[in-house]
């Protein structure tokens, strides 16, 4: 059946729900790069030491 009743048009998002959009993007990128930013150095061996060995390794 047919019906020539057109449903309401939609809403456009307010400018307060883009912003905190925006801002829950850029948070959750911002957490992002700092994970990443901050882990760096535990996956990063120092060049100019060479590796500790541990102890096991060495037989103790």
């Amino acid at each position: 059946m047919l019906s020539n009743v057109t449903p309401p048009p939609r809403q456009r998002a307010s400018a307060r729900q883009i912003a905190g959009g925006w801002l829950l993007g850029l948070t959750i990128v911002a957490g992002l790069v700092g994970s990443v930013v901050i882990g760096m150095p535990a996956l990063s061996t120092p060049s100019g030491t060479p590796a500790q060995q541990s102890q096991a390794s060495q037989g103790h």
